[in-house]
């Protein structure tokens, strides 16, 4: 465990912004999310980036057994 002073606040205040994103109360500018990290997703990625196209954010979720 990470023993950091304000970790208790941390997670109070990742939870309030967590409520805030579910009640559309802020709006986040995900546009993307890569439920597999591998190398063809990150490449992909890399040369949507770099095309200077993208606008917006991707995630990086990685859970197992997901896919994009």
């Amino acid at each position: 465990m990470i023993d950091m002073p304000d970790i208790i606040e941390q997670h109070r205040l990742l939870n309030e912004a967590t409520r805030f994103v579910g009640d559309d109360m802020i709006v986040t500018t995900i546009t993307e999310s890569l439920l597999l990290i591998d190398t063809v997703t990150l490449i992909q990625e890399h040369r949507l980036l770099g095309s200077g196209l993208w606008v917006g954010t991707t995630a990086l979720d990685g859970r197992a057994g997901a896919t994009s």
